[in-house]
């Protein structure tokens, strides 16, 4: 017979995952296997960026001028989409930055 995950343990490895959670920090976190918390979170993956996602951005944002500040106000009204998005956007404006700038950043 199938072990029952308490509901309210369902919920919160929904909630830690729209915070940007990964899946086997989540199943730490709860204590409940990472395969469990994947199949309870994977209607939400693709709308919230993950924290590696944003770390990558702001990253790279830096590198194009923008302040923490900025980024802060900026981040939460992203879809992950958009995250990916401009996290590639970046990526291939970093070759025609560093030949404008003169400069070689390293990834």
């Amino acid at each position: 017979m199938p072990k029952i995950i308490p509901k309210e343990k369902i919920e919160e490895a929904r909630e830690l995952y729209k915070q940007g959670y990964s899946v086997h920090e989540i199943a730490d976190m709860v204590g409940i296997s990472a395969y469990t918390v994947n199949k309870y979170t994977r209607d939400i993956e693709r709308k919230v960026p993950t924290k590696g996602e944003i770390e990558r951005f702001k990253k790279v944002a830096k590198i194009f001028g923008f302040k923490d500040e900025e980024l802060d106000k900026i981040i939460p009204n992203l879809t992950r989409r958009q995250i990916i998005n401009y996290n590639l956007s970046f990526v291939n404006l970093l070759p025609l930055y560093e030949k404008v700038k003169g400069i070689e950043i390293n990834n």
